[in-house]
């Protein structure tokens, strides 16, 4: 369920502003909309230390996790971390550059530029410089010219001569440092990066603390961005945000208690209201897989949120299809779930894989399929029905049409008593209709002579009630306009849904060459059994991997196109993401 929201504007005088918006952070109910865009050097320098911050985290994750460990006053450790990883970072940097430099001036052999300055200032000139090997002749007699190397037909060349040196060829600047000196000076920083990386290592077991540290800082930084993205006007500051319906009393009372100025109005159909999903616990579970796909239904949009968990677990067991497969997810997630009981907090998306790999396996069993159907064959399917094709087929133009229907249903219910309804029944007897076609065009099944009706009595409840006004013959045109253009696309939709059955069978094919190509070779010889046994875990390891693939690019989408377009859902919807502010007791 999307939760009801307020719009909201707060007022408070110029010199309250700041004590005001850390008191909404305190309450963590309002969702901030800035009025002009919020910059400042304050903003500029919270974000350099949660970059900063971020790129430490980044590293110490590199390393292997260690046992955490929690510290009183964190902040010297903190910002000694940050200072090593600053003179790490500059080291490895200058061990690059170094290094590229090395290599340079490696086959010009050891000498030092101190030596060729003091040259010059007993007369003599030297440079380098790199000449083409038919350019040397060039070179007048008064310079000396040595070739230390020659590379890609190119001359390295020492000039040297009592005069100023100035020749149509390339020059070679001097470096700062000598050969020996920078080697030297490559192994000492070396050995300085060995010791810093030893030391950051350590402090691995502040993680944790580090990690709290950073959301403190984002929780400055909105702050900050709060006050400025304030609106101004003369004396008066005022912010705009949304806050819960269910939650404003409590904000009401903060208002009151320091006599801000305080204005609510339901949302216009122009705001950018965020979304807050609330739901019972086992409907929620389906929301890692928003978050995966980084999709949220709108404020005015609805939320499908138990239809998704619902079909995606029927998809997730058609899919994978195989009940062998879903004991190793039901195993690899029990162990996860154990491994992980103090170190993952949320366990949405452990409970989730319950459910799904209870789904696998209870389609495995009502087919028969035990990693594929050759590896066991005295298993017998719970539903025979299920293992034929055509049956299976059938089945999925059923799901089809039955879950698209669903999306026309719920949008006939919210538009009732409007005569829009009607438009909406319409479509779903042109779904079975559909169903129906799809059956006959596919699986050579008759056309029963009701499904005319269907599409006879859908279609004009289409064309003639898609909009509300008094005069239906006004809209007959658009109405049937908007019936050529969809039809078509009815029927692709319906007919997609094979997908399942397609996926499905090609899942439970390969593992049944895999088991054959196994089961071919034998177990006799102790090589052969080694064999056998590889083929069947490689060969089973990425069948289950396919399936994954195909749980992204087929079960999801059924649900976010599909079913969501006939539910006219775009998905733009904005997180709530309320001002609130992090604890910081060991900050």
């Amino acid at each position: 369920m999307i939760v009801a929201m307020k719009k909201i504007f707060l007022i408070v005088q110029r010199k309250d502003a700041c004590d005001a918006v850390d008191r909404l952070r305190e309450l963590g109910l309002v969702h901030v909309e800035h009025q002009k865009l919020p910059e400042g050097n304050d903003i500029s320098a919270l974000q350099d230390q949660i970059m900063k911050i971020g790129d430490v985290l980044a590293y110490l994750c590199s390393f292997p996790s260690i046992a955490q460990e929690d510290l009183e006053d964190a902040q010297d450790v903190i910002a000694s971390t940050i200072h090593a990883f600053d003179r790490l970072s500059g080291l490895k940097e200058d061990v690059i550059k170094r290094q590229a430099l090395i290599q340079q001036w490696r086959a010009w052999g050891d000498f030092q530029p101190a030596d060729i300055a003091r040259l010059r200032e007993k007369g003599f000139h030297v440079k380098l410089y790199k000449i083409p090997e038919t350019a040397l002749a060039q070179v007048p007699q008064e310079i000396v010219c040595e070739v230390i190397f020659t590379q890609d037909k190119i001359a390295y060349c020492v000039l040297v001569s009592h005069q100023e040196i100035a020749l149509p060829f390339a020059e070679v600047l001097l470096p700062a440092l000598g050969l020996e000196d920078m080697l030297r000076l490559q192994d000492l920083d070396e050995k300085k990066i060995l010791e810093l990386e030893a030391e950051l290592k350590k402090r691995c077991a502040y993680i944790k603390v580090f990690e709290q540290y950073r959301q403190a800082k984002v929780s400055d930084l909105r702050l900050q961005q709060a006050l400025a993205g304030m609106g101004d006007q003369e004396s008066l500051l005022y912010l705009k945000g949304f806050c819960p319906s269910e939650s404003f009393a409590r904000l009401q009372g903060l208002a009151r208690q320091h006599r801000w100025g305080l204005v609510a109005e339901d949302p216009d159909p122009d705001d950018r209201v965020p979304t807050l999903i609330r739901n019972a616990p086992w409907v929620e579970l389906i929301k890692p897989i928003f978050g995966i796909m980084n999709i949220l239904p709108g404020y005015q949009e609805l939320d499908i949120s138990l239809v998704f968990l619902l079909f995606l677990s029927l998809f997730f067991g058609m899919l994978i299809g195989d009940a062998g497969y879903g004991i190793i997810i039901l195993c690899g997630t029990i162990f996860f779930h154990w491994k992980s009981k103090r170190s993952v907090q949320d366990k949405k998306p452990i409970y989730l894989m319950y459910i799904f790999s209870v789904c696998v396996i209870v389609w495995g069993a009502l087919t028969g399929v035990f990693f594929g159907q050759s590896l066991v064959p005295s298993l017998r399917p719970l539903v025979p029905w299920l293992t034929e094709t055509r049956h299976i087929q059938m089945f999925c133009f059923l799901l089809g049409a039955l879950h698209l229907s669903i999306a026309h249903a719920w949008r006939a219910l919210i538009k009732m008593p409007s005569t829009m309804a009607l438009a909406e029944l319409g479509w779903i007897g042109i779904l079975w209709f559909m169903f129906f076609l799809a059956r006959t065009l596919i699986l050579n099944e008759a056309l029963p002579s009701f499904a005319y009706t269907l599409l006879y009595s859908g279609g004009f409840l289409a064309i003639f009630f898609h909009q509300p006004t008094t005069n239906i013959l006004k809209t007959a045109g658009i109405g049937l306009g908007n019936l050529l253009m969809s039809i078509v696309n009815m029927f692709t939709d319906v007919v997609s849904y094979i997908r399942l059955a397609a996926v499905g069978l090609a899942s439970v094919a390969v593992a049944d060459a895999f088991n054959q190509m196994a089961l071919g070779l034998g177990f006799k010889t102790f090589f052969s059994a080694m064999a056998a046994v590889l083929i069947l875990f490689v060969g089973h390891a990425l069948n289950l991997t396919l399936g994954f693939m195909a749980i992204m690019v087929h079960g999801i989408r059924l649900n976010i196109l599909e079913f969501s377009s006939h539910l006219k859902m775009e998905w733009s919807g904005v997180a709530y993401d309320p001002l609130c502010k992090v604890k910081q007791e060991k900050i």
